[in-house]
């Protein structure tokens, strides 16, 4: 698809909405009957021995019907399900991702102190952020339960910055290090996948102040509606700096997740998306390697195959994308009732 549109792009200025469902499938079938072949050819070129024969693509009828039957049976055995969640979002291609189609790395950036005015007037409670914009969608702060500095304001309330709300500060020793930054991290379970565990372990509010496009929407105040990310930085810190509230701005390496397709920086927002249950799949897994039946050269790689088993995160499947095979799911027109069949 990602080919098809910047080829559309390039010679015609269009996008894929311009053209429409039905005409751009059209030409993104034109566009593989004539481009597809190049990765085939390319391998056997380099001698690979496969049985050419046998050679299926992706969207012939007969894998077609395997992909619907496999969903089907998956969500019948409650092992796929659709939920709103936190997701990975390409602003870009307007896709969910899951957390393969994602290239991690560390780039160049800040760090800010903000302070956040305790609610009783007593003083104030400086946290750190890579993302001071998001703190619009804040709904708590949390420090570490055994941190003597913070001990008496937990369960208290600060007043968040540039809004009206106050939220409360809570104990958490899972998101929160005593040692990095100040000690008091916020959070913001709509914008971070740390804090979106954190709110569901403290029944915290979970607030989207972006659209699908990355543009600041309610309940963010109105005048940052509309707002990049970036304009809203450098908007947010504007304001804050003006009401002397930023105490520090330190550089930093931040981990930074893009898009594998475009490199587009992903947003994670929340949506609803279908998901395949992993654990139950994952344990047989693990157990297969456990008992011998599966054994990794170098031995090595059965740590970091372990790892990864064990913390595997419920697997986001949805795409928004036209061009692939569709979710066998069918939504009632008279009364939203979803069906799988």
């Amino acid at each position: 698809q990602l080919m098809g549109e910047r080829d559309i792009a390039r010679k015609e200025g269009q996008t894929r909405r311009d053209l429409g469902r039905e005409e751009f499938l059209a030409r993104a079938w034109a566009w593989t009957e004539k481009h597809g072949g190049r990765i085939q050819e390319q391998m056997k070129a380099m001698g690979f021995s496969l049985d050419w024969k046998r050679e299926r693509f992706t969207m012939d009828d007969g894998l077609s019907r395997a992909v619907r039957e496999c969903f089907v049976r998956l969500y019948e055995e409650g092992l796929i399900y659709r939920a709103r969640r936190l997701i990975n979002w390409c602003t870009r291609c307007q896709t969910a991702l899951s957390d393969l189609e994602v290239d991690n790395r560390d780039e160049s950036g800040f760090i800010w102190h903000i302070q956040y005015p305790v609610a009783d007037g007593t003083g104030t409670l400086t946290v750190a952020t890579t993302r001071p914009e998001t703190m619009l969608g804040d709904t708590a702060v949390a420090v570490h339960p055994d941190d003597p500095r913070y001990q008496h304001l937990i369960g208290r309330r600060v007043a968040l910055p540039l809004t009206e709300r106050t939220i409360p500060i809570v104990a958490d020793r899972e998101l929160v290090s005593m040692e990095f930054g100040t000690g008091a991290v916020k959070v913001t379970p709509g914008h971070d996948f740390n804090d979106f565990e954190t709110g569901l372990r403290h029944g915290l509010e979970q607030l989207s102040i972006l659209d699908s496009h990355g543009k600041l929407v309610a309940p963010a105040p109105d005048k940052y509606a509309g707002m990049t990310v970036i304009e809203a930085r450098d908007a947010v810190l504007a304001d804050l700096t003006q009401v002397g509230l930023v105490a520090k701005k330190e550089d930093h390496t931040v981990p930074m997740a893009r898009c594998g397709r475009c490199d587009t920086v992903i947003e994670p927002l929340l949506s609803v998306q279908w998901f395949v249950k992993i654990k139950p799949l994952a344990e047989p897994a693990i157990l297969a390697v456990e008992e011998g039946k599966t054994k990794f050269v170098p031995e090595s790689w059965t740590k970091t195959y372990m790892h990864w088993m064990r913390n595997i995160k419920d697997w986001c499947i949805s795409r928004q994308l036209w061009w692939g095979h569709r979710i066998p799911a069918w939504t009632c027109q008279a009364c939203g009732e979803v069906t799988v069949a």
